[in-house]
């Protein structure tokens, strides 16, 4: 009775085929390729299952469709177990022992198959290209703890002390061979004559250490805590050297305010944490070379130097806010409010060419962030058959950069004239900038001309928006009737600016629905181009005028639907295989199954270039979004 074991485990395999999409500068991508086909071409097979040469662009993008073949394989794996054992248990001591061990670990194989008879294969003069990529990474976290907690009586206090350490580490190994020049019906990598290997290998150890204090007062009403923790990591420029981390919290509760609100806390509480720095930013990367004939290792041209001092960022982050229990316990309120400030920021600078390096990795800077979390729960229905449970969450963040010490810099996106995201002080850290036409010539005047230092002709930089949404607010309905239970979430996003590429390509095609010119209309000069409207001739203006491109990425979005249907509560201890079966549920679910934006995109939830922190709303011919149907059958013992 003292030992307490539990233990999950859960296995994922997916597999999918899809077919080329976002940008390249090949013209194989479908979305590359389309807007500079026109649609009176007839790109389908023959009779005989030849393909016509696309005269238009590089590729037919039926032909790369039908034979092109793109797979990935993944098996995942995520188990943990938890240990707790009572050291000591008495009426006013309890000492608790408790250990963890979590693992992730991933398999991914990747056969990407392009033929010879691909019509875009043989412009390298090697036709045919396969591919073949294999990675894995393993994540293991583990953790000791010790609790004890003091009570000396019902009507005194309770003290809980705990301290601990804990050890994680990732291990990821991926690599990838390029096979070009294929033997024609032969796909496999060692059926070609020019062949390319690459591998990649990242690996990070963290330990930290732990102490807090938890003192629960004033008959369970005030509660204090307080703690620091130690943390050291693999990837910082000193491996040894530990960084502390400190919290402290208190929170006291009213109880009975009114007739109708039973309990009322509030809630502050100040706390540090780490990020650390990526794999490698304190090496100075290096690659392989032949030399005379020898094998050795030199630096790349532009390479980002290593920082040997490199450490984390630093966030501080107070919070402050109230909890609510109201109408007789059917609803609950949570309001907090915080600011986060982010010192030693992560940055990238230049450096002059007498170093050697392109650039490098360095420790500067501050970035806060400011916002409001509100959430509320309400069970507006309950009897003893049927009950509605509903759940709103409203959060809004707004950033700025409050110190930088390098100039204004970009910090992602393919040029200033197709929109790209800066960092500058005083500006929030997601901002869109973009030209906006050119300096005119005296005596007209421009603010912007005159605080950038620019002549006449010049083009000017502008702010044009802001990838951060003004707020996201989500809704979740949860209603049972009897063995039925009917799901859905909504999800609303007001604000939040895309950069889309996508429209871009149709306009630069001259596809775009707005594209065409009125009988007798000419286009403007670029400085006469009204930016906020730029109408017809978008391709004479663009490179001049970015503001066309930046769209607004607000939605509603059905995010989830559901339907399930217990068709046995309980069948008893001979229900299946002579176990006790608790309940057997049938279960439908969709996802995705409707937005509602402005955008002109595919979807407004789009990211170029990834998980992203700043510059992720860049939409290039993206991969379109599915609607995902689930048939889940549940069974519980």
């Amino acid at each position: 009775s003292s030992f307490d074991l539990q233990t999950t485990a859960n296995l994922i395999h997916t597999k999918s085929n899809r077919a080329l999409s976002n940008n390249d500068n090949t013209g194989t991508s479908f979305f590359m390729v389309l807007p500079f086909t026109p649609n009176f071409i007839d790109l389908l097979p023959d009779a005989n299952g030849l393909y016509p040469v696309n005269v238009f662009q590089p590729s037919n993008p039926v032909q790369t469709r039908d034979l092109l073949r793109n797979e990935q394989d993944v098996f995942r794996f995520l188990g943990s177990i938890r240990g707790t054992y009572d050291l000591i248990n008495s009426e006013n001591h309890s000492l608790q022992a408790i250990a963890d061990v979590g693992a992730d670990f991933f398999d991914q194989e990747d056969e990407l198959l392009a033929p010879p008879e691909l019509q875009f294969e043989p412009r390298d003069g090697l036709p045919g290209t396969s591919i073949l990529t294999g990675g894995d990474n393993l994540n293991i976290n583990t953790s000791g703890n010790l609790a004890w907690t003091y009570s000396p009586g019902p009507e005194s206090f309770s003290a809980t002390t705990s301290a601990g350490v804990q050890y994680s580490e990732s291990d990821l190994d991926f690599s990838r061979i390029i096979t070009r020049n294929l033997i024609p019906g032969q796909g496999n990598v060692d059926q070609g004559s020019s062949v390319d290997v690459e591998e990649n290998r990242q690996r990070i150890e963290e330990f930290g250490i732990y102490a807090q204090e938890e003192l629960l007062l004033m008959q369970d009403r005030l509660l204090l805590t307080a703690g620091v923790r130690a943390d050291r990591s693999s990837s910082n420029g000193d491996p040894d050297e530990y960084f502390l981390y400190p919290k402290a919290a208190a929170s006291y509760r009213f109880q009975e305010v009114a007739p109708w609100l039973e309990e009322l806390k509030f809630r502050g509480a100040f706390g540090q944490t780490g990020n650390r720095p990526l794999f490698g930013n304190k090496f100075t990367p290096v690659s392989s070379d032949n030399i005379d004939g020898n094998t050795g290792t030199s630096i790349d041209e532009d390479v980002i130097a290593g920082d040997p001092a490199i450490k984390p960022e630093r966030q501080s982050e107070i919070e402050l806010g109230f909890d609510a229990t109201l109408f007789d316990e059917r609803a609950t309120l949570e309001f907090s409010v915080y600011q986060k400030t982010i010192t030693d920021l992560l940055l990238e600078r230049t450096l002059p060419p007498s170093s050697g390096f392109d650039s490098e990795i360095f420790n500067g800077g501050e970035l806060r962030n400011q916002g409001i979390e509100i959430g509320f729960t309400a069970t507006p229905y309950q009897t003893e058959n049927a009950s509605w449970l509903f759940r709103t969450i409203f959060f809004s963040n707004q950033s700025e950069i409050t110190e930088l010490p390098v100039p204004a810099f970009e910090a992602g996106g393919f040029a200033t004239a197709l929109g790209s995201f800066r960092i500058e002080e005083g500006q929030p850290a997601s901002q869109i900038v973009g030209l906006d036409g050119v300096c005119p010539a005296p005596p007209a005047t421009r603010p912007e001309c005159v605080a950038q230092g620019l002549n006449p002709g010049d083009p000017v930089v502008v702010a044009l928006g802001e990838a951060e949404p003004d707020f996201v607010w989500s809704f979740t309905n949860d209603v049972t009737f009897g063995p039925l239970n009917f799901y859905f979430l909504l999800d609303w996003k007001k604000g939040g600016d895309i950069i889309n590429l996508t429209n871009f390509l149709f306009d630069a095609a001259g596809n775009s629905e707005d594209f065409e010119l009125a009988p007798g209309e000419e286009c403007p000069a670029p400085e006469e181009v009204d930016s906020d409207d730029p109408g017809t001739c978008r391709l004479g203006v663009f490179g001049l005028h970015t503001r066309p491109l930046v769209e607004d990425g607000s939605f509603l979005k059905l995010r989830e639907l559901a339907l399930s249907y217990d068709i046995a509560p309980s069948l008893g201890p001979s229900g299946f295989f002579g176990q006790d079966v608790r309940y057997v549920r049938l279960g439908v679910t969709g996802r995705n199954l409707f937005t509602v934006t402005p955008y002109n995109g595919l979807d407004p939830e789009v990211s170029n270039f990834g998980n992203r922190a700043i510059d992720r709303n860049i939409d290039v011919a993206p991969f379109p979004p599915s609607r995902q149907f689930w048939l889940t059958l549940e069974v519980g013992f």
